[in-house]
C-alpha cells in the first residue's frame, strides 16, 4: 500500500514538472498568418490583374486569392468585390468564398476561387506598396 502511494506521488510529480517545463518555454513568433480567418475581419483588397488579388485581414495579415480562369473586372478601378457567406463566416478553403465583381450598374460577374494562400510576414514587408490592400 505504502509503495503504491509513493509510486503515485512520484508519477504525479514527474507529470507536473514535465508540463511546467513545456509551458515555460517561449513560443516562436508566428512567421505567417493563420490558415483560417473570419470573413468579418476582411478589411480590404487589391488586384493588379484578373488572375489574383490580395486581401488584408485583421489589419496585419495578407492573403493571396487565386482565381480559376481569371476574374474579369477584379482589377478595374471603380469595381468592387461582392462576397456572400452562407452559414458561418470562417474562411479556410476556396469553397468558403463566393465572390463576384460588380461595377454597381449591372449583373455581378462570378469569380471562382482556386486557392487561398497566407503570405508570410517577411514577404509582406518586401512587397511593393501598390500590391498591398
Amino acid at each position: 500500500m505504502r509503495r503504491s502511494a509513493i509510486v503515485a506521488a512520484l508519477t504525479g510529480a514527474a507529470l507536473f514538472s514535465t508540463t511546467t517545463a513545456i509551458e515555460a518555454q517561449p513560443r516562436p513568433p508566428a512567421s505567417a498568418p493563420p490558415r483560417c480567418f473570419s470573413a468579418h475581419d476582411w478589411a480590404g483588397s487589391r488586384s493588379t490583374n484578373d488572375h489574383s488579388m490580395y486581401i488584408r485581414v485583421r489589419g496585419r495579415d495578407i492573403y493571396r486569392i487565386d482565381f480559376v480562369g481569371g476574374c474579369p473586372g477584379v482589377s478595374w478601378p471603380g469595381n468592387h468585390i461582392v462576397s456572400v457567406f452562407r452559414g458561418g463566416d470562417e474562411v479556410c478553403s476556396p469553397l468558403d468564398l463566393d465572390l463576384k465583381v460588380s461595377d454597381g450598374h449591372g449583373i455581378a460577374s462570378a469569380c471562382i476561387v482556386s486557392r487561398i494562400t497566407p503570405i508570410p510576414y517577411a514577404e509582406v514587408a518586401a512587397m511593393p506598396r501598390k500590391l498591398l490592400p
